[in-house]
């Protein structure tokens, strides 16, 4: 049986979500023509698994820091906050597309299932500050704040988000 390499999103997407900044690389400058959304895809791989590194070669690299998957809305700055693993790399993550332009005020849809959790989770019209309060850091917490994320306060409300009422009690103006 002959040895058939996946197509090159695919290898593009795994290596970004393992934080092979030097496979990226490679695949990025190996001369295959590199199919639309591939780049974006691997973005968003690498913010959630908060590989800081290769986040910042592929926004170098012309990567979308707005990129929303459409069923649900849910931006790279959602998907880099999902997660409490590597604090600081995902604060970096968070910082790289702030810096790069992503929009820290991106709301997911109302009742869509989200991709960030392994069960059926379904969006509530939350921000990338909601989800940071709910998994994040302190740092992302208030890099989201300084680029002018909005707290939302409804979401508050909602049962099971105590963590989330206190971190934002934390930056009260």
């Amino acid at each position: 049986m002959p040895n058939i390499d996946p197509p090159l999103a695919e290898r593009l997407y795994d290596a970004a979500y393992n934080g092979d900044v030097d496979g990226v690389a490679r695949l990025l400058n190996g001369g295959e023509t590199i199919p639309a959304g591939a780049v974006d895809a691997a973005l968003e791989a690498a913010a959630y698994e908060g590989r800081s590194d290769a986040v910042r070669l592929l926004l170098q690299r012309g990567a979308n820091p707005n990129r929303v998957y459409l069923p649900n809305h849910e931006s790279i700055l959602h998907f880099a906050t999902s997660k409490t693993s590597r604090p600081a790399e995902r604060t970096s993550v968070v910082k790289q597309l702030i810096a790069a332009g992503a929009d820290v005020n991106s709301r997911t849809l109302v009742g869509v299932t989200t991709l960030c959790y392994m069960r059926d989770i379904r969006t509530r019209g939350e921000t990338p500050l909601h989800r940071a309060a709910a998994f994040g850091s302190e740092a992302s917490i208030r890099a989201l704040l300084e680029a002018g994320a909005r707290r939302v306060s409804h979401l508050l409300q909602l049962r099971g988000h105590r963590r989330c009422r206190k971190i934002y009690g934390l930056f009260e103006p």
